[in-house]
């Protein structure tokens, strides 16, 4: 997963220096800076939002007690396999 993050910040970052290159060598670009803008705070959110979920969603779906034997007292021992 953070292979995955990575290449997409590097790709983003990548995106936009060389937007702003080209801005400076004076070439046409198709998008302005209004819309560069909120193309990078509609990532920021996207972005925020699913580390939220990435965090939160584990406390709740998941049971914690699953694969543990819960009749031994003391440190939690697995369940044997049968």
């Amino acid at each position: 997963m953070k292979y995955i993050i990575g290449i997409i910040v590097v790709l983003i970052v990548l995106s936009v220096g060389a937007y702003f290159l080209a801005d400076l060598w004076g070439y046409d670009t198709l998008i302005t800076p209004e819309e560069l803008k909120k193309g990078a705070i509609t990532v920021m959110i996207v972005g925020g939002v699913s580390v939220l979920l990435l965090i939160l969603v584990p406390f709740f779906f998941k049971d914690h007690a699953k694969g543990y034997n819960k009749n031994h007292n003391g440190i939690a021992q697995p369940k044997n396999k049968k």
